[in-house]
């Protein structure tokens, strides 16, 4: 820890004082700056908002996404949390919305270093001082973690999906299933590719959990369609079309759409767009299927034992693979990967200490260092033969989803469920 600190700080300083960002960025947003009204995924949601209130008969995404190019990117059902704020007397603008994020932030730190405290003292080291300690390790390097901070500073309501799915982790090792299927019933508003949680929860038969999301998805969608239109949810079917078509080859999408697009030079990826997407590539399209049906057979696969923490990875490794199989997946999307770093570490700690185990151990350290920054420098990759380690964060998810696929098969009980905890 020591030495990733050590190598970790100036590395990040260098970057943030040549190009102006590196995860110290958000860090200082978060701590400082009370009033942050950025608005990535704010001001399309808005849009799309006042447009189904105020607009004539017609399609909402054919009209914000399609013609007026805004990137409006989320089921009409993401917008209810909106409308529930502004049911309450609220005004819904980016700053109070940045002020749930920062909470949110605060909160998902929480999360993970309990999920940590948790998994540490279920080990029976005899020390009390390990699970404290990794707690606040834990939930300390939640705030260095560019993928769960990236989205507070850019004004990203995939804040909430982080928050969600940290807490339904915690809700899993709990034995809570029901809510941890809630908690995912919750963030389908905002991802629908998440629904794929209802098919890996039968083929496991792990139905308390699929009643929860079940029932929150159903109750959900039947609000949205009574307020926003049948139409328009029916329309989104054409966005999720068009965007799986096209991808964006953007260098914060770390998606294989991505890098299949830098890759065959179709599109360099450099220059960032609000309102258009890569072209279309058969090529491209072709690889990002074969690639999206690889890695959610992986995810879906049974795979190891279905109690404790081998059932706590497989529900990690699912949501890696539905957040990697996805043509866009943005830097804040791979918030999955912080509590799946806290699990694959605890796992290891317990393993008897031999070189295999300082392997596993170096792995997660770079798979943290890979994934926990933004590097600029991949810029200059373009269109030489390092292109691919413009995908680092794909690259270190890729790591995890090889270490969550090995540790399910050799991980002990050491995160068996608590009755009545």
């Amino acid at each position: 820890a020591a030495l990733l600190v050590a190598a970790f700080l100036p590395i990040n300083l260098v970057m943030q004082l040549v190009w102006g960002i590196s995860v110290l960025k958000p860090l200082q947003l978060w701590l400082l700056e009370n009033r942050l009204v950025t608005d990535d995924s704010w001001r399309p949601m808005l849009a799309a908002l006042d447009w189904v209130r105020t607009g004539p008969d017609g399609s909402l995404y054919r009209e914000i996404f399609f013609t007026r190019n805004i990137k409006f990117q989320y089921p009409p059902t993401s917008l209810l949390p909106l409308a529930g704020i502004e049911a309450l007397g609220l005004q819904a603008t980016p700053l109070l919305l940045n002020v749930i994020n920062r909470l949110l932030l605060l909160a998902s730190a929480i999360g993970v270093g309990a999920l940590g405290w948790i998994l540490l003292k279920r080990q029976n080291t005899g020390d009390p001082l390990i699970p404290a300690l990794g707690a606040i390790v834990f939930g300390g390097a939640t705030f260095f973690y560019f993928p769960m901070t990236y989205g507070y500073q850019l004004g990203q309501v995939q804040v909430w999906g982080n928050a969600f799915f940290i807490f339904a982790c915690l809700a899993w090792v709990l034995n809570r299933k029901a809510a941890a299927g809630i908690l995912v019933g919750l963030i389908c508003l905002l991802k629908p590719q998440l629904a794929l949680f209802l098919v890996w929860a039968v083929l496991r038969r792990e139905w308390k959990f699929l009643a929860g999301g079940a029932a929150t998805g159903v109750i959900a969608l039947v609000l949205s369609v009574a307020l926003f239109g049948f139409k328009n949810h029916l329309a989104y079917i054409e966005a999720l079309q068009f965007m799986s078509r096209h991808g964006e080859a953007h260098l914060s999408n770390h998606s294989f759409n991505s890098f299949l697009h830098r890759l065959t030079g179709n599109d360099d990826g450099l220059a960032w767009s609000n309102q258009n997407f890569s072209p279309f590539n058969p090529i491209v399209y072709a690889g990002s299927l074969i690639a999206t049906v690889a890695t959610l057979v992986m995810g879906l696969w049974l795979r190891g034992g279905s109690e404790g923490e081998k059932s706590l990875m497989q529900f990690l490794l699912a949501a890696l693979t539905f957040t990697i199989a996805s043509p866009i997946a943005w830097e804040p999307h791979y918030g999955v990967l912080a509590p799946a770093l806290v699990v694959a570490f605890c796992a290891v700690l317990a393993m008897p200490q031999n070189p295999a185990r300082r392997n596993w151990l170096i792995g997660l350290a770079a798979i943290f260092v890979f994934s926990a920054n933004h590097f600029p420098v991949v810029a200059l990759f373009a269109h030489t033969p390092l292109i691919p380690l413009q995908s680092y964060i794909l690259i270190a998810g890729i790591g995890m989803m090889w270490m969550l696929w090995r540790l399910t098969a050799s991980a002990q009980r050491i995160a068996a469920p608590v009755t009545g905890a």
